[in-house]
């Protein structure tokens, strides 16, 4: 998690556009499949998405494009969580760009902490959903601390979307590991 503060956030950037990125993310149509398989009719009852470790919210801005064009579903509401205040900002400005019909905010927080403090950016859990795409739950030095944190963050009775790498046992792990090996890392 570390890799995507200060300066780093640029570097994070720069290799969340390339096409190896992407190959270790899941596709917004599975997600979109996905969320609508799982959740259906229950999605207009949603009026905020909170991104948990956004990136540079270009996933969640596709994805949100995707089920406005296929289930006429947009939340008002786009909440950015994420320890670094770059990667926040950078998710923010991306999502006002690209889902202009939705209120933008952000919050700093570490998943892999409790939290504690009461804040009027936070949605009731019954009216939300939290994404944890890409490999968020893959970024961290403790997947338990973070569950907590998720926990305490959300709430009782949340929905929550989870991306995450899992392996294919007739892929090497050499193959997950490979977009990582570059020059920047």
């Amino acid at each position: 998690k570390f890799a995507y503060v200060g300066e780093a956030a640029g570097t994070y950037n720069a290799h969340a556009l390339t096409k190896e990125y992407g190959q270790v993310t899941r596709s917004v149509s599975d997600e979109s499949s996905l969320l609508l398989e799982v959740w259906g009719q229950e999605l207009n009852s949603i009026g905020t998405l909170a991104d948990v470790g956004p990136g540079n919210g270009l996933h969640s801005a596709d994805l949100l494009q995707r089920l406005l064009a296929t289930a006429n579903w947009l939340p008002s509401k786009y909440l950015a969580i994420d320890y670094s205040l770059h990667m926040a900002e950078l998710a923010k400005q991306n999502v006002k760009r690209l889902v202009r019909e939705i209120q933008v905010n952000s919050l700093l927080f570490d998943i892999e902490s409790t939290f504690t403090q009461a804040s009027s950016h936070l949605p009731d859990a019954l009216e939300s959903i939290y994404f944890l795409l890409g490999n968020t739950i893959g970024n961290v030095e403790s997947i338990s601390r973070a569950i907590e944190g998720i926990r305490s963050l959300a709430g009782n009775g949340a929905r929550l979307l989870i991306g995450c790498a899992l392996f294919d046992e007739y892929r090497s792990v050499e193959s997950y590991l490979k977009p990582y090996r570059m020059k920047t890392y």
